[in-house]
This record gives structure tokens, sequence and C-alpha cells, in this order.
């Protein structure tokens, strides 16, 4: 069963907004980064500004270019979608929705992979992204 993923941006330039993804997979990481600071003959200072960062990988199959679905005034993306939210999107905020949870981030990467020896045109994608949690509890 797909899991749904809704993107928009606040400069789309192209690419229709929101966008919703199909992912068979989706992982978040919390991640907290301390710093530490090594002092010579004595115990490291640890200093945690408490600021969270969270690393949202999506995973997934989309069809070729121009398969695009509607429902709603929502587009379900293909693989040309994907390309351009990897181009126009990548110094953009994306707001990505999944449940009811929002995360504020921004694209750190995207991976296409042409699946072989299927009837339609089916790309496996990868994509990651870092941001914050927009709406935590």
């Amino acid at each position: 069963m797909p899991l749904d993923v809704e993107f928009s941006s606040s400069s789309p330039q192209g690419v229709p907004s929101p966008i919703r993804l199909q992912a068979e997979s989706i992982s978040i990481i919390y991640d907290r980064s301390p710093i530490g600071a090594p002092l010579p003959g004595s115990d490291p200072i640890l200093i945690d500004l408490g600021q969270r960062v969270v690393k949202i990988v999506i995973e997934g199959r989309v069809n070729e270019t121009g398969t695009n679905e509607v429902e709603g005034a929502t587009a379900i993306s293909d693989k040309d979608d994907l390309e351009q939210i990897a181009r126009l999107w990548y110094n953009t905020t994306i707001t990505c929705t999944i449940s009811a949870d929002q995360y504020t981030t921004k694209l750190d990467s995207l991976r296409l992979t042409l699946l072989p020896g299927v009837e339609t045109v089916k790309w496996d994608f990868n994509l990651q992204l870092v941001g914050f949690w927009a709406n935590p509890p």
C-alpha cells in the first residue's frame, strides 16, 4: 500500500504545488548534534544548543515522464516532476507533509534508477530531505 507524501513550495517555478508522491517507504530520523570541543589536559566541553534536525528519506517507484494523474487539486508525481523538484526547488524551502506532521525541509539529494525488464517504464527513486519539524508536539 503506497504512503502519501505531499510537497509544497512558496516558489514552485514550473512544478505544480502542492504535489503528491506515493512512496513505498519513509524513514524519519531525528538528530541532535551537540558540539564537542576537546581541551588539552582536561575533559572536553560539550555544548548542546537544543537544535533538532530531521532527515527524511523517501523511497518508492514512479512512472515515466508524462503520466501525471490528478486527484482533487493535487497532482501525483512522475519522474519528470521529481527531476523538476531536484532542479528548480534546490534552493527553495519545501514543506513536506507526512500524515498530519509537517516538516520544513531543503532538498539533500535525489537518486533515480531505471528498472530493467519491465513492460512499462518505471523508475525507483530515493529522495532525501533535511530540515526541521514544523509542528512538534
